[in-house]
């Protein structure tokens, strides 16, 4: 969760990143990410609004999760542990080095880097 201090009553952007952490997993592993959902809860002078992120339809790099206005006070953005549809492919075993098993699926994954606050002019 991150928690920021607003000083500036102003209209901002929230976004987060996504950085060469996942752009590595999505070429190396090749469609890995397939069905990969995100879940997001924006906290904001407006409420609490909910985003839902497809990775398969989002570059590496910054994602926009809207505009938001901020008064003064602390916000921050809370990421879900929200289960999702099973990701395809699989991670075949010589990578996580797991025995007894050829193949480990997961029906969601966790994945936070940083938060941007990009004012809005």
């Amino acid at each position: 969760m991150a928690l920021d201090k607003i000083r500036l009553i102003a209209s901002y952007e929230r976004k987060i990143i996504r950085r060469h952490l996942l752009f590595w997993i999505s070429t190396y592993l090749g469609s890995f990410l397939k069905n990969a959902r995100l879940y997001y809860q924006v906290f904001s002078e407006e409420g609490d609004t909910y985003v839902e992120l497809d990775l398969n339809e989002e570059a590496p790099g910054w994602i926009e999760l809207g505009t938001y206005e901020f008064s003064e006070g602390n916000y921050f953005v809370r990421l879900s542990d929200k289960g999702g549809t099973d990701l395809q492919p699989v991670i075949k075993t010589r990578m996580l080095k797991v025995k007894g098993n050829s193949n480990i699926t997961c029906s969601q994954m966790i994945i936070a880097d940083a938060v941007k606050w990009v004012k809005v002019e």
